[in-house]
């Protein structure tokens, strides 16, 4: 995914990041990974709607590296965001995605120390990642069921 597919597809991609580098030691193929997944469903949820963007925030709050994505959508209905982290559990129709984009995201999350939530009090679809700055030498961790 790059800007191009937000550029064909009319949504309107902003960064308002508040700083312009932020070092961190981490596995950095992974967390792009998880920012593209966020990005894409953001992109796949506005594509059809009348008003169309996805904001990427990024900015440090404490010792925690803290990357918010907020799209134009209005949320997720309860009963739908109770179940948007289980592998396999997906809105798209057949054929657009395996359900396992933000599982496999809020493993990776977790693996780096951290948290992946869907902030169902902000009055558009956000999604947070939190990480600390520093991190200790990567082990595998054991992922809470």
């Amino acid at each position: 995914m790059d800007a191009d597919r937000f550029k064909s597809g009319s949504v309107n991609l902003t960064n308002t990041t508040t700083h312009e580098s932020i070092i961190i030691k981490s596995r950095p193929s992974q967390l792009m990974q998880v920012l593209l997944n966020l990005l894409n469903n953001s992109f796949d949820a506005v594509a059809a709607l009348p008003e169309t963007w996805v904001d990427l925030k990024v900015e440090t709050i404490g010792d925690n590296l803290r990357m918010i994505v907020t799209d134009s959508g209005k949320g997720i209905l309860p009963s739908i965001a109770e179940k948007i982290m289980d592998p396999f559990f997906t809105t798209k129709e057949v054929g657009k995605g395996t359900g396992l984009g933000l599982s496999i995201s809020r493993g990776i999350v977790l693996s780096h120390g951290g948290s992946l939530i869907y902030d169902s009090t902000h009055p558009n679809t956000r999604f947070i990642i939190e990480i600390p700055l520093t991190q200790s030498p990567w082990t595998p961790r054991e992922l809470p069921s």
